[in-house]
């Protein structure tokens, strides 16, 4: 099914084949059983649903929620909110301008730049963010969570699995951000005029070797018994008033 050149609404249903949909003038809708859903250019609002096949949309004017039960989702370009699911694929997503939103099963997910709000949640499968601009909320059951170049507030939790974490964020623009990891290493890069105050805590630290930073922390020890010992270290940067804590997972991913 070709649907192309099209100045209003676009629908487009089929029980297993292919839909391509390019040069839209208002909002699309498409659906297939199986086939491949491709998307070219739509001025409004998106709505595609896949049964079991990949999704590919180059650019939305609009908001775009996608959908797929055995594929991989591919986003170029979305003006809007972007809502995609995949239950068994990959989601990409290179360039958004508002709220992104990824909450599949399990599954890896690629983002580029995001100049909005990245929300991203799988029970499964690395997390990868170029860049932000604004909130970044990422979790993640077991894999690992890479952040480059956020500019706003992180929560990042992951069950089994390394967090790394360069913020670029101002003054202005940071607020209190956690990161906790139940197995792993959290790893953040920090601009160094950024006012800031880092809490970082180790539930099972054999040492306080097990921390390493260029800012001088003060350590406290909150439990030493026999095979668990929880240390603490701390440190204000430039007068700081806004805070960053790394710190084991909440209760929503403890094994």
């Amino acid at each position: 099914m070709v649907l192309e050149n099209i100045d209003g609404e676009a629908i487009g249903e089929t029980a297993g084949g292919d839909v391509r949909a390019d040069q839209i003038g208002g909002t699309a809708r498409l659906e297939t059983a199986g086939g491949l859903i491709t998307i070219g250019m739509v001025r409004g609002n998106v709505k595609a649903s896949n049964a079991g096949g990949n999704i590919t949309l180059r650019e939305a004017l609009g908001e775009a929620q996608l959908e797929t039960t055995g594929g991989t989702i591919e986003v170029e370009n979305c003006a809007r909110t972007v809502r995609a699911q995949s239950s068994g694929g990959d989601v990409t997503i290179k360039r958004g301008a508002a709220m992104c939103e990824w909450r599949p099963p399990a599954g890896p997910s690629s983002w580029g730049r995001i100049t909005g709000i990245v929300f991203a949640e799988t029970a499964g499968g690395t997390i990868d963010v170029e860049s932000a601009r604004a909130v970044v909320r990422a979790e993640t059951a077991s894999g690992l969570i890479n952040l480059r170049r956020i500019a706003g507030p992180v929560r990042a939790e992951t069950a089994a699995g390394n967090i790394t974490a360069t913020v670029v964020a101002d003054r202005a623009a940071w607020a209190e951000s956690m990161l906790g990891t139940h197995s792993g290493d959290v790893i953040v890069y920090i601009p160094a005029n950024l006012a800031m105050t880092i809490r970082a805590t180790i539930e099972m630290a054999g040492s306080r070797e097990a921390f390493r930073s260029d800012f001088p922390l003060v350590f406290k020890d909150l439990r030493d018994l026999p095979g668990m010992r929880e240390i603490t270290g701390k440190c204000q940067l430039n007068g700081a008033d806004h805070s960053c804590c790394c710190a084991p997972p909440t209760e929503k991913f403890r094994s």
